[in-house]
């Protein structure tokens, strides 16, 4: 069959104009029962006065969103299988029910409600540990701006230990309290509590975090309050249910377990690791210097006071020479003349003592400069203690003549003793200068 032929095989609905098979009885579209021709009647020309005798449909109408599809496959009249969207059976010209397919309504998402929060103190040693951090982060930046400042010359160091001292607390102190106000109170934590997890916030509201006045109270009256008596404000806190010291009582605060981001937090902490360790090494360092320095200053107080004890030293056997070259005619004299000697050779034994002591604590402390003043001391050692031997050996002898009578039946035995302590005097000065050849030819090997 052609396409002219299977075209022409068509029945067109007299009422509406709707193709039909030539099959069907009944329009598919109005239900008009159809009568057999070939050729489409006009639309316009037929009279839509005669409605065809159908039974009651049951049409459901649905709103333009849903989408219509048959209730069931089959006619409800003839049973006929409808095929398509069909309103009127093609068989029997009953009406088509259909059903409004309409999906489900799309409801707004509902907000959240959080949970309510669960505080949760933070613990003393995280507390402990976050103002460590936060201690050595002030310390670098104190190290960094007294620097910056001695550089310049705004700051003198070097001139008073003691000013140097006061000068790097208070500008220590003034950049942690900076510190510490500005970021709890527009953060409401800092570096260190962030690395712990924790934050600030009002003990009343949990909701709320403390102002700019609060945090300067806490900070500073708060905190010197808790500091007094051995920190018992700090102390307290370990049996307080909700972890809070002196100070955080005086602001009305807790400090507790706060939201942290996980990679914000690592590189917090990788940040404070670094700053603790740079601020230990410094720290180290400085205590290094520092100690050099001062066994530097003791060595050189050392020398410059042994110098002077040496030069006083020196002074008294002077004038203990002095005495003892004056000269005498009779015992009587010579008794008078000892009696001044005496009192020469007990000032210049306790120059000699103060001497030998000042070189014993040089060797036992090492206060001396390199080598070469070690082997200076080692020789003053000896030198003043042979001194100290004959400067007795003196002392004797002079009271020996102080005490014989020229009409004493032993005077010659004196006389005699008296010659052989003045022999043993003079061979301590041999001994004395044979040490000091000795001792300038290391010198010299030494240097």
């Amino acid at each position: 069959m052609t396409d002219a032929a299977r075209e022409e095989s068509r029945m067109h609905c007299t009422h509406c104009g709707e193709q039909n098979s030539d099959k069907d009885r009944f329009c598919v579209k109005c239900g008009f029962g159809i009568i057999p021709t070939r050729q489409p009647p006009a639309v316009e020309a037929v009279s839509p006065a005669a409605p065809p005798p159908v039974s009651q449909p049951a049409v459901v109408v649905s709103a333009p969103a849903a989408t219509e599809r048959p209730a069931q496959p089959y006619c409800g009249g003839c049973g006929a299988r409808l095929s398509g969207p069909a309103h009127f059976c093609s068989q029997c010209g009953a009406g088509v029910v259909t059903v409004a397919v309409v999906p489900p309504p799309v409801l707004p998402p509902m907000a959240e409600t959080p949970a309510p929060a669960i505080e949760i103190p933070g613990k003393m040693w995280l507390r402990l540990g976050a103002y460590f951090v936060d201690g050595s982060l002030a310390s670098l930046a104190a190290i960094a701006i007294w620097y910056a400042l001695t550089t310049a010359g705004y700051l003198q160091a070097g001139e008073s230990e003691a000013l140097d001292r006061l000068q790097n607390n208070l500008l220590y102190t003034g950049i942690l309290l900076g510190y510490m106000v500005f970021a709890q109170t527009f953060c409401h934590t800092t570096i260190g509590k962030y690395v712990f997890g924790l934050e600030i916030a009002s003990a009343r509201n949990g909701d709320r975090h403390p102002g700019f006045g609060v945090i300067l109270l806490r900070e500073t009256i708060g905190k010197l309050c808790s500091a007094i008596v051995f920190g018992i404000g700090y102390w307290r806190a370990i049996r307080d249910p909700r972890k809070q010291t002196w100070h955080d009582q005086m602001a009305d605060t807790v400090v507790r377990k706060g939201a942290t981001n996980p990679a914000l937090r690592k590189q917090l902490a990788a940040l404070a690791v670094m700053a603790v360790v740079a601020c230990l090494g410094i720290g180290v360092y400085a205590g290094w210097i520092a100690n050099a320095q001062r066994v530097q200053q003791n060595r050189e107080s050392a020398a410059e006071e042994f110098k002077r004890a040496v030069q006083e030293c020196d002074a008294a056997r002077e004038s203990m020479l002095s005495v003892s070259k004056l000269p005498w005619d009779t015992w009587a004299a010579l008794q008078e003349r000892d009696r001044t000697l005496l009192t020469r050779a007990d000032e210049y034994g306790t120059e000699l003592q103060t001497v030998s002591d000042l070189t014993h604590r040089a060797l036992r402390k090492e206060l001396y400069l390199d080598y070469a003043d070690f082997k200076a001391y080692e020789f003053l050692q000896k030198v003043y203690k042979l001194r100290q031997d004959q400067n007795k050996k003196l002392q004797d002898e002079i009271h020996i003549i102080l005490a014989t009578s020229q009409e004493a039946p032993d005077f010659e035995a004196k006389v005699s003793a008296v010659k052989m302590m003045d022999s043993e005097i003079t061979n301590i000065d041999n001994e004395v200068a044979s040490l000091n050849g000795q001792f300038q030819q290391a010198r010299n090997q030494y240097q």
